[in-house]
């Protein structure tokens, strides 16, 4: 989440009630961007993770410049286009600050996102923010992961004693249809995500990618980031 532009990752539903565990299957990348640089280093980082080029959108316009700040009624109309065209359900965004606060144009999309959102709240998809944490916690890589967990305690405990709950499993290839809680998901608000070693290492590969903005700080990120380990969601 590091890099210079803006983006939206936006999934649909595969099989009914699960997200697919396939990133190439499932997902939309949406790239807000005008440099020619980082639209190859963007589509070589999507090849790297097996996202189609049709699925890796990357949209140029004059109207979103990195030097100005967005407008953020045009994102909305921007999003909402592509989420009737993809049929998404499920979006996930920065949160109201940004992951760096001093990028106005990732707090610009945020905030475009919450006010899609809740626009028709019974009609759209899903939205969750990846929550911003302070610099100290951003680098303590995997030891920031204890209190990440803390507001998921109950749940992890109940993961490894206790039978899944109907309607909380999950299809390994997404394509077996489960379906929802009948009492609606209770743990909606909120979701962590945990990634393995390998994906780490593909996460790593994706990024260097990005060549154009290599620098000492971007492998100090890769490197000791938590957010190249696990990331914590809200419900907007």
């Amino acid at each position: 989440m590091m890099a210079a532009y803006s983006l939206v990752r936006v999934y649909y539903r595969v099989g009914g009630g699960n997200m697919s565990t396939d990133m190439s299957s499932s997902c939309h990348l949406v790239i807000l961007e005008n440099s020619e640089t980082n639209r190859l280093e963007t589509k070589a980082s999507c090849d790297q993770y097996s996202i189609p080029d049709k699925k890796c959108l990357i949209l140029e316009n004059k109207d979103l410049q990195a030097h100005r700040p967005w407008d953020e009624q045009l994102i909305q109309r921007i999003l909402e286009r592509h989420v009737t065209k993809w049929n998404v359900d499920l979006i996930i965004t920065f949160d109201a600050y940004g992951i760096s606060s001093h990028d106005e144009n990732h707090v610009a999309l945020s905030n475009s996102v919450q006010r899609f959102s809740n626009l028709h709240d019974h009609h759209n998809p899903v939205a969750y923010a990846l929550q911003t944490k302070s610099m100290f916690r951003a680098y303590l890589s995997l030891l920031d992961l204890v209190p990440t967990s803390v507001p998921f305690t109950f749940r992890i405990l109940q993961a490894m004693f206790l039978s899944v709950p109907e309607g909380y499993q999950t299809s390994l290839d997404g394509k077996i249809a489960i379906p929802p809680p009948k009492d609606g998901d209770v743990y909606g608000d909120k979701a962590l995500i945990v990634t393995s070693w390998s994906r780490h290492v593909k996460a790593q590969e994706a990024l260097r990618k990005h060549a154009s903005e290599s620098s000492w700080n971007r492998v100090l990120y890769s490197s000791l980031s938590r957010y190249m380990w696990f990331n914590d969601l809200r419900r907007m």
